[in-house]
């Protein structure tokens, strides 16, 4: 007997990208003031072969379809900032590239980043893999688990699903730190951010995604540029 079997459709990708965050007030903020690239750390010990922890500032977007969302929506925030790809250039954003660890590409890569007796951030000085650190990244990675507070637990994850933009500020190619451990990153250096935030005019949103009506009606009273613009998710 045949069976059919019926699968949920979704496009394969958005044609905008979109900003996620946890809270309303950091939503507004964003708004207001820009979206501000925060120093997030990266393990570098599957790429490199040694304990290798980077810190540098950035923004992340995806283009995962809306609904097919919620996954991502469980780990970043039910609030986001939609903006068309036409603006990426403008914007200086570029997808990650995911590479698989183990395979011919991540020991070519590898092998161009070791160092005698150890890896330094600061030997890298003009290596032209420097620079693309910032959008190399493991298709299995591991981050702080966002949905068990700041305990410190780390969850695994299939990276390469959450189709991945970033955003750098150039002007802070040279304001990345090495670190032996996880955990090293303060507020000293998101300070070092604050100024480079990422301005999105109003004309270049095409949408903003709330939880609540009473959100996106004080959304609407306070940015009255956005009105048709603001949804409350399904």
């Amino acid at each position: 007997m045949n069976t059919k079997i019926e699968f949920e459709e979704h496009e394969p990708k958005e044609f905008r990208l979109f900003h996620y965050t946890p809270k309303f007030e950091f939503l507004c903020d964003m708004l207001e003031k820009g979206l501000w690239p925060r120093y997030c750390e990266e393990d570098f010990e599957w790429l490199i072969g040694e304990r290798v922890t980077l810190s540098f500032p950035m923004l992340c977007f995806c283009d995962i379809p809306l609904d097919a969302a919620n996954t991502h929506r469980g780990r970043y925030g039910n609030y986001a900032i939609g903006f068309s790809k036409n603006w990426l250039n403008d914007l200086d954003i570029n997808p990650v590239w995911y590479v698989q660890p183990g395979n011919s590409i991540a020991k070519n890569l590898g092998s161009n980043l070791r160092m005698e007796p150890r890896f330094s951030l600061e030997k890298l000085e003009g290596h032209p893999l420097r620079n693309a650190l910032a959008f190399i990244k493991p298709t299995v990675a591991f981050q702080n688990d966002r949905t068990a507070g700041r305990d410190g637990t780390l969850e695994v994850f299939q990276a390469d699903e959450e189709m991945e933009w970033r955003h750098t500020p150039s002007a802070l190619s040279e304001k990345w730190f090495q670190f032996a451990e996880r955990g090293m990153t303060n507020n000293d250096h998101h300070d070092l951010s604050i100024n480079h935030r990422m301005k999105l005019e109003f004309d270049q949103i095409e949408c903003v995604r709330v939880l609540r009506k009473e959100e996106a009606v004080k959304l609407e009273d306070r940015f009255a540029m956005l009105k048709g613009k603001i949804l409350i998710w399904p």
